[in-house]
């Protein structure tokens, strides 16, 4: 996998996309969490933390570019296992009541689920190299569908993925990966004009966010229970 370096109105054009996914993204997480209390400390502060984490995912993937099947074949397990490991955690909640127990356990068990799953898709990438299409056909399905479902589950309340702050990361997650997916997308067929404008907005964002979390205690505890994945600059408080 080749290294390049990301010239300059790339990197602009990068966090821009990153800023108006992490805009999705916090958007989704406050709808929710509706209503949401002190929503002018509690916006910003996910918008610069989900922007944060995505600027850089984007940047480092768009360096990486294109990807091999490895780094494919991880990407696309972990979308499979999303699912299963949103059932395991909800499942987990249920029967453990030491809570840093479950969370071992349950770590223990995504990293086997994740690597296992990972394993086959990087078979059936191989396999769809070697002609067998319906191979890539039958693995992407299988990605839309597992991290699909863990969302369906969450908008209707089904009862599979949990409340608790193992379930809320899984689902958080998966919307996160969704999003990486498709601001990749963009980045790839879109192209901005030359311009720092980007790059200075996506840091003040962050800024903002980081000044919020230091600020607000409270809001920072609620939103790393209820966002731990795009509230990761919250991974310190919360108690």
């Amino acid at each position: 996998m080749t290294m390049r370096a990301t010239p300059p109105e790339n990197l602009s054009s990068d966090l821009v996309t990153a800023l108006g996914a992490a805009g999705a993204w916090t958007v989704i997480d406050v709808a929710r969490a509706w209503p949401a209390p002190s929503l002018a400390s509690t916006v910003p502060a996910l918008l610069g933390s989900a922007s944060l984490l995505l600027g850089v995912a984007i940047v480092a993937a768009r360096r990486a570019w294109p990807p091999g099947d490895g780094l494919r074949a991880v990407v696309l397990g972990a979308l499979v296992a999303s699912f299963p490991l949103a059932f395991v955690a909800a499942t987990l909640e249920r029967v453990t009541h030491h809570r840093a127990l479950g969370g071992v356990t349950f770590a223990f068990v995504a990293l086997v689920v994740v690597a296992g799953s990972s394993a086959v898709a990087w078979r059936l990438l191989r396999a769809a190299r070697d002609g067998a299409r319906v191979a890539r056909a039958a693995l992407l399905a299988a990605a839309v569908a597992s991290s699909g479902a863990v969302v369906l589950a969450l908008v209707l309340h089904a009862g599979v993925v949990s409340s608790s702050s193992l379930g809320a990361g899984v689902v958080d997650a998966a919307i996160g990966v969704v999003l990486l997916v498709s601001a990749l997308a963009v980045v790839r067929r879109v192209a901005l004009g030359p311009s720092r404008v980007g790059a200075v907005a996506w840091v003040c964002v962050v800024a903002a966010s980081v000044v919020m979390t230091a600020l607000d205690p409270s809001m920072c505890a609620g939103l790393a229970a209820r966002d731990p994945v795009a509230f990761a600059l919250g991974v310190g408080c919360g108690g």
